[in-house]
């Protein structure tokens, strides 16, 4: 279904106008459900989020029924500081677009507050991750140097999911970390990831 629709979009969005307008009305709907996902995300009323955003309720169940034509950066702003997470806008090509309306789905809707997502979030391993093995190694050695002896890089899991990448790896548990955590290091070219 995907591909199919992926394909259909491609077609018709060689007409301008229904690309926009296609792509306008889907921004919208987009706006409203992700609200209405982190809000339930959160397990909070329309009320909580009207309290915690200083917006009124009518308003906040409008914006998630998509009954509006327009939202100020300041209204963004007040649901991004409501939420706890940082607000993106931007512009990019229609075929991220088509990618965007195709992937629509509550998972792709739900974002992490600040210290949920800061809590799993490690530069250093982030930084590594296109580093080939070897390189990974002595950048572990590096770190190994300071206040992270005894530990070895590790692929984070991916957004949304639930497990760990481990591909035969060996493991060694930093003691005197803030928190207890492994590092694992697949034994493969870490450029095509």
């Amino acid at each position: 279904m995907s591909h199919q629709l992926k394909t259909k979009l491609k077609k018709r969005f060689i007409d301008g106008e229904y690309a926009h307008g296609y792509m306008q009305s889907h921004v919208i709907s987009r706006i409203g459900a992700q609200i209405q996902t982190i809000r339930k995300q959160r397990n909070w009323t329309q009320s909580e989020l009207s309290q915690r955003s200083h917006i009124s309720q009518e308003k906040i169940s409008l914006y998630e029924n998509a009954d509006f034509s327009s939202l100020t950066l300041k209204t963004l702003f007040k649901l991004a500081k409501a939420f706890d997470v940082h607000l993106n806008v931007g512009f990019t090509e229609f075929s991220k677009g088509i990618e965007d309306v195709a992937e629509f789905s509550v998972a792709h809707l739900q974002v992490n507050a600040r210290e949920n997502d800061l809590e799993t979030y490690y530069p250093e391993i982030t930084n590594v991750i296109n580093l080939h093995v070897q390189t990974a190694l002595e950048v572990a050695y590096d770190l190994a140097s300071g206040n992270y002896k005894n530990c070895y890089i590790s692929l984070a899991p991916k957004r949304n999911e639930t497990h760990w990448v481990e591909q035969n790896v060996t493991s060694i548990t930093h003691q005197s970390a803030p928190r207890s955590f492994t590092y694992a290091m697949p034994t493969m070219d870490m450029t095509r990831i």
